[in-house]
Parts: structure tokens; C-alpha cells; sequence
């Protein structure tokens, strides 16, 4: 897609599932090491706040399609989709589920098939051998001719818009084991090998050790995505400086459970109910709308409109710090917003500064469930069965409402609304004002 002044734009989205920010230095991490997109961070725009609109995958991805897909029609027949106005788009996803959701609105799909090369015992003894590895060495090799800007070369035949999908913590954890070492304390657990990913209900007087082993083995697949990543971002990165502008985006598409309320993992895709895709299974709640299951990480930066040429014979592009250096982000962003973002994009002129659209409320549902979120309270509705409650007292007309503060009660643990029950129905009011706004409202 060519802006006003002629000059192709292409874009880059990379999504994770089950990218929890508190395990990144950019997030004020310090236990887990992640270099890289400390680095990316560093040079980017960081949004403190990016919540999903749902915590189900298929939801979130029918979000998206809603908010980016332009599609024309001839003849009752369907044309090529115009994903966020670009033309030539790519998916590359390691994810079934993604690819066949969401795929039809992309010019091209790659699937990148990893669970049969898995080992048996779901371990790899190497990072070259972990899913994020594969998945990011085949869109190395997708989008390398991306930045070559030689635009007259029908053999580069490069994507306006690359959209890479990992399946992230959702699919396999198979960090090798000695990065889950590196976490490991003198009285802690040994690492074991977690095949498929955990998915589970903790007892209230669970064992502290079964906890902290699935951390370990969370924070190893962090680093293995950090790697993996950093490898992908050498080999496709631009080598002139006439390489077309491009902006890179990089999010996380839902949460992962850790434990903070019992529940550990996101249902397997084989649980959920084929009469419903927005349903999922009720052998686990691990769907709730907590800000563990909501909150990810959010990255966006462009190449520069500046070069360097201090080396002889080498020019290389800088990022344009005056306008992305770490900025931070406080309002709201949610999943759809990535639509607006990259239409943006194409309509900023060359030189001029990149507007993000933000929000001041974060408005998330999922099955009988609706959550806002502003910059002091949160506040969970849930439509219950008063039969499966025998204390009851805390639904009323068939709902269920917890209220936490923000930002102090980041794990949303100290339940407020019957001591701050104003708050509460004025935020259930602005909740289902919102949802009508947004035509979610049943």
C-alpha cells in the first residue's frame, strides 16, 4: 500500500497467546531475563495497558476480523479481502485454530505445523529445536525480501502486511531444561517437563512446590521466545536504507492463569464445545475475566526516516528516537484497536508522527461474563446459577459482581464491592452503557 507520496508501506504484526507482561523487564520484570524485547521495548512504544476484549481465542479473533476486514463484493462472488486496507497480506501461524479462523481474510497462509515434530516426551534438548524456533525460522524465510525495497523485482513479490501468530504458551512447553535451572533455588522442585501445558484447578491448600515448578517452566518458555525472537529480528531486519516504511507491532493476544486464583492454563481447543466456538468447556474456570487472563504486553515502532553512513560502505537505519524511545502509553488499548493503529499508518505521511487511538475505559466479555476496567477500579458482572451457590449473598438478580482497585491490586485479589457498593453500581452502569455502544450487549 502506497501512501501520499507514493513510497510502498508495509507492516508487521507479531501476536503471542498466553503472554503474561509481568514476566518482561519492559513491565518491571527482574527475575526473568529477556533482553531482547527489553531492547525492542527501549525503542518502541510501550502500552501500559493493552486489555483483550475476551480471553476466549476464537472471540478475540472474530474482534479483529470485525474491527480490519474490508471486503468487497462483485456479483454476489467475494473478492480478494483488504485486510486494514493493505493488499498483499500474509498469516504465518503455528496455530490450527488461528489459520483456519482467521485465515480467510489474508491473500496468503502459512501453517507451520510443529506438534509432529515433537519429541514424545514433549522436551527438546536445544532452543533450535523449541516451536518458537520453527515458527520464526519460517517467517524468517517468508519475510526476508519485506525491507529489501526493490519494488520493481516480481521475485522479492514481498507482503504489504506480515502477520505472524505463535501459539505461544497455549500450545507446547518445550524450553530445554536447563533453562528452567536457572530459576531453580536450593529447596525448590527439579524441573520437570510440562507435555501438553499445564491446565488445572489448584487445590485451596495446594502444595507451594507445584506452583513454583510451573513458573519455572513458564519463565523458561519466556526466555525461549526471547531467543527465538532475537534470532528472527537479525536475519530480517533492514540492510539499506531504502528499505519501503514499515512499522513493527508486537502484542500478546490473551493472558496466561499462573495460579493466582487456583486455576493454571488455558483450555485445550479439544475441550471446547463444536456447538459453540465462543464457549468453552465448563471443566475448568479458568476463562475468568481477571486481569491475569487480560493484560498483555504491547510494543510498536517504525524504521527511521534517518540513516547513518559513519562506517564506509554500510548505511544503516536508525530508529527515529525523537518520537519512540520507550514512550509510555497509560491509557487504554484492546485487541481491535490494532485495526485503527495500522490504518493510521498508512494514512500518516512519511516524516509525520504515528497517532495512537486510546481509550479510557477497557471493556472485556467472555460467555456470561463482562469487565470494565478504568484507572482506579475494576469490576467483574457474571451471570451465576444461584442452584451451584449455597451462599448467595453475594448475587443479586441472578449477577455476580467483584470489584477490585486499580492499580494497587494488580492480581485483583481483595474483593471490594460490598464496602464500595456506589462505586459499584455506577461502574455496572457505565459497563453496560459501554457494551451497548460497542454493540456487545445481550
Amino acid at each position: 500500500m502506497t501512501n501520499e507520496y507514493g513510497k510502498m508501506k508495509t507492516a508487521k504484526i507479531i501476536t503471542v497467546d498466553g503472554l503474561n507482561p509481568r514476566f518482561l523487564g519492559a513491565y518491571g520484570n527482574t527475575w526473568v531475563q529477556t533482553p531482547f524485547l527489553d531492547q525492542l521495548a527501549s525503542r518502541s512504544i510501550v502500552a501500559e495497558y493493552f486489555i483483550a476484549e475476551a480471553f476466549d481465542k476464537s472471540v478475540l479473533m472474530q474482534r479483529i476480523a470485525e474491527a480490519s476486514a474490508s471486503r468487497r463484493e462483485s456479483n454476489s462472488l467475494q473478492v480478494e479481502p483488504n485486510l486494514f486496507g493493505f493488499q498483499k497480506t500474509t498469516l504465518i501461524t503455528d496455530d490450527e485454530v488461528f489459520a483456519s479462523n482467521f485465515g480467510n481474510l489474508f491473500k496468503t497462509v502459512e501453517w507451520v505445523q510443529v506438534e509432529s515434530e515433537i519429541p514424545d516426551d514433549g522436551q527438546t534438548d536445544n532452543q533450535p529445536e523449541t516451536h518458537f524456533e520453527r515458527l520464526f525460522s519460517v517467517a524468517a524465510l517468508y519475510d526476508s525480501h519485506m525491507d529489501s525495497g526493490n519494488i520493481g523485482d516480481s521475485n522479492a513479490s514481498p507482503s504489504e502486511l506480515i502477520w505472524i501468530h505463535s501459539s505461544g504458551m497455549s500450545l507446547q512447553w518445550d524450553a530445554p531444561l536447563e533453562m528452567q535451572e536457572h530459576f531453580k533455588g536450593e529447596t525448590d522442585p527439579e524441573p520437570r517437563v510440562f507435555s501438553p501445558p499445564p491446565f488445572l484447578t489448584l487445590d485451596e491448600h495446594f502444595d507451594p512446590d507445584q506452583r513454583t515448578e510451573i513458573l519455572h517452566g513458564y519463565a523458561a518458555e519466556i526466555r525461549s521466545l526471547d531467543e527465538s525472537l532475537e534470532r528472527y529480528f537479525k536475519a530480517t531486519e533492514p540492510k539499506t536504507a531504502s528499505a519501503w516504511p514499515s512499522l513493527t507491532l508486537f502484542c500478546g493476544l490473551r493472558g496466561f492463569p499462573l495460579g493466582e486464583h487456583l486455576h493454571v492454563g488455558i483450555p485445550p481447543d479439544n475441550q471446547r464445545r463444536k456447538d459453540d466456538a465462543t464457549n468453552v468447556d465448563d471443566s475448568g474456570p479458568a476463562d475468568e475475566l481477571y486481569c491475569e487472563n487480560l493484560h498483555v504486553p504491547f510494543f510498536l515502532t517504525t524504521n527511521a526516516t534517518t540513516t547513518d553512513s559513519s562506517e564506509t560502505g554500510e548505511t544503516n537505519l536508525k530508529f527515529d528516537r525523537a518520537q519512540f524511545e520507550g514512550d509510555r502509553v497509560d491509557q487504554f488499548l484492546q485487541t481491535s484497536d490494532i485495526a485503527a493503529i495500522l490504518r493510521k499508518w498508512l494514512e500518516t505521511p512519511e516524516n509525520g508522527d504515528l497517532e495512537i487511538p486510546t481509550r479510557e475505559l477497557a471493556i472485556s466479555t467472555c460467555r456470561n461474563q463482562s469487565r470494565i476496567q478504568t484507572d482506579d477500579w475494576s469490576l467483574i458482572l457474571r451471570s451465576e446459577q444461584t442452584s451451584n451457590h449455597p451462599d448467595t449473598q453475594d448475587i443479586e438478580d441472578g449477577i455476580r459482581r467483584r470489584l477490585f482497585a486499580k492499580p494497587d491490586d494488580r492480581l485483583e485479589i481483595n474483593e471490594v464491592s460490598g464496602i464500595c457498593e456506589e462505586i459499584a453500581d455506577n461502574l455496572e452502569a457505565s459497563l453496560k452503557k459501554e457494551l451497548a455502544a460497542r454493540g456487545l450487549a445481550k
